[in-house]
Parts: C-alpha cells; sequence; structure tokens
C-alpha cells in the first residue's frame, strides 16, 4: 500500500471531514498506516475474553489451537480494514485541501457509517481514490451522494465500471441544471462500430438504475417572436449555446436519460466525449433557423457557474 504522510489537521474542509469521521467510528481520528501495537494488544485481549465468554454461556470448550485461528484471523482482519480506511480518508483529505469555501450543512450520521462499512473492507488503491472523491465531495456538500447511490456503487464490477465510464463520455447535462443528463439517442451505430458500446451496454445500464429505459425527447422552440430563447448544454469539457430566438426556431432532441443515481455518478467520471459524438450531435441538432456557439470551460465557480473561453460560432 502507498505510504502517506500524517494529515494536517487544520483548515475547516479538513477539521469537517474528521467530525464526518468521528461521526460514524465514534473516535477522534488520527490517520496512521496500521493501528500501534498498543492498541492491537489491547483488541487482541478483548477478542480474547469475548471468545472465552462465549464459549462459557454455550457451555463449550474452545481449543486453544482454535482461538489463537479466530484471534490471529480478526486482529489482521481490523489492521488491514485500518489501512483501506486510512488511504480512503487520505484520499479524501487531498481532495479537500485546497477548498477554501464548503456548505456548513453537517454529514448525515447514518451516511457516513454507511459509507464506511462499505470502504473498510476495499484494498485496491485505485478505487479507494473514487471512495475518497466521494467522500471528499460529501464534506463538501452534504446528500451530493444518496444511500442508494453508494450501494450501488459498492455491488459494481469492474466490467459494469467500465461500461458506465464509457456511458458517461456521451453523457450531455442541461447547463442551469445539474439533476438532468443524458445520451444523445441516434447515435448508436456510431458507438458500436467506433467505441465499442453496444446496445448490450445500454441494456446493462439499463439493468443497473443508470439510464431510464424509457424513451424521452426534449422539444424546444420559440414561444412568442419577442422572446428570446437560448439553450446551453454542457459536454466534457464544453459548453454549447444554441440561440432559438427566431420565430421558427425549433430542437428536437431524443434522449436517453439518466436516472438521478446515474447523475450522482457522473460526478466521478472525467466525461471527455469523443469529437466524433461532439460533431455528431451537433450536425444532427443545426438547422438555418438556430445558431450553435461552443466554448472550453476553463474553471467552475463557487456559485456554480463556469469560467470559459470566448464563445465562438460552430
Amino acid at each position: 500500500m502507498t505510504e502517506f504522510n500524517l494529515l494536517k489537521l487544520d483548515g475547516k474542509p479538513i477539521e469537517k471531514l474528521i467530525k464526518s469521521i468521528h461521526s460514524a467510528i465514534g473516535t477522534l481520528y488520527e490517520p496512521r498506516s496500521i493501528r500501534k501495537n498498543a492498541d492491537a494488544m489491547a483488541y487482541k485481549i478483548s477478542v480474547i475474553e469475548g471468545a472465552k465468554s462465549n464459549a462459557w454461556v454455550e457451555k463449550k470448550e474452545l481449543k486453544h489451537e482454535a482461538l489463537s485461528r479466530i484471534e490471529q484471523r480478526i486482529i489482521y482482519q481490523e489492521i488491514n480494514r485500518q489501512k483501506n480506511i486510512d488511504f480512503t480518508v487520505y484520499s479524501a483529505a487531498e481532495n479537500l485541501k485546497n477548498e477554501k469555501e464548503i456548505s456548513e450543512d453537517p454529514v448525515n450520521p447514518d451516511w457516513s457509517t454507511r459509507f464506511f462499512n462499505i470502504i473498510q473492507d476495499i484494498s485496491n488503491e485505485d478505487v479507494q481514490k473514487l471512495w475518497g472523491k466521494i467522500l471528499a465531495d460529501e464534506v463538501k456538500n452534504p446528500n451530493s451522494y444518496s444511500i442508494r447511490t453508494i450501494e450501488l456503487l459498492k455491488n459494481l464490477s469492474k466490467e459494469d465500471l467500465m461500461c458506465f465510464e464509457k456511458a458517461a463520455d456521451f453523457a450531455i447535462s442541461f447547463f442551469d441544471s445539474n439533476n438532468t443528463s443524458f445520451i444523445f439517442k441516434g447515435f448508436e451505430d456510431i458507438l458500436s462500430q467506433n467505441y465499442e458500446f453496444i446496445y448490450g451496454d445500454f441494456l446493462k445500464l439499463f439493468e443497473l438504475g443508470i439510464l431510464q429505459q424509457i424513451d424521452s425527447k426534449y422539444t424546444f422552440g420559440q414561444i412568442t417572436s419577442n422572446t428570446l430563447l437560448e439553450q446551453n448544454f454542457i459536454m466534457g469539457n464544453k459548453v454549447v449555446k444554441i440561440d432559438l430566438s427566431s420565430s421558427e426556431s425549433t430542437l428536437i432532441i431524443p434522449a436517453y436519460n439518466f436516472t438521478q443515481v446515474g447523475i450522482e455518478l457522473l460526478n466521478l467520471a472525467k466525461r471527455n466525449p469523443p469529437g466524433v459524438y461532439f460533431d455528431f450531435f451537433l450536425n444532427n441538432i443545426k438547422n438555418d433557423s438556430i445558431t450553435i456557439m461552443t466554448a472550453n470551460i476553463i474553471d467552475k465557480n463557487m456559485d456554480g457557474s463556469y469560467k470559459t473561453t470566448p464563445y465562438i460560432k460552430y
């Protein structure tokens, strides 16, 4: 396991992280790579005494060898669990160390307890980093990930995660809403031919509850001749601005919608849409009555708005 330094226990984000951990595991958290020998010995004694008590109550005898094996197994398990917690917390702190403003709302204790019950048995460092980001996001903004989402994520196989990561690259989000994201429907053949994303992958995401199986369609257009209508989308690190101010402007987008769980999981993805997909989407919605402008995202502001490069006409 990767070695890491003790966390610097100062700053509001880290203080809130420590408080969240305390609410879940019941002790003031001090990051360490393993339990100290004294801690392990104290735990060892409690395990032995507990086993002896159980044996006495049940009027059974435990052979010394069997008791020793039980003792060693539990100590080994708990030491590894502590390592797993430490690395995940360290990853969360790395995500939080440069944050200056975070929500004042506390992390739900039930959420924290469920979270640490999950991550104590995760030993893969890449996956631990993923869970560290989840913990950091939840500290910054509680309710970013529902209990349902983290329970689903816990049960995803490596193949499931790879399938989701590919789908995330094709996610299109409404600029002014974090609650609506979709995959442009009509691109399935190209996804299959160029990106090995077949219809079976859609079926898997339907089954997992990440995509909605029902057909969706978004329709936009000019309401009155005096109304300026504009619709913005985010695709990876790009913003797409569509001007629908013409009285003849109409935009229809067939879509596979992400569920709420899917939308929450998108926060974990890098979302790098292939250029072919980006161009295919814009070319299919483009017509003479609308104007499309694009810009690159530079940074995200605290209020949720974006800093972008100057817009250029597509």
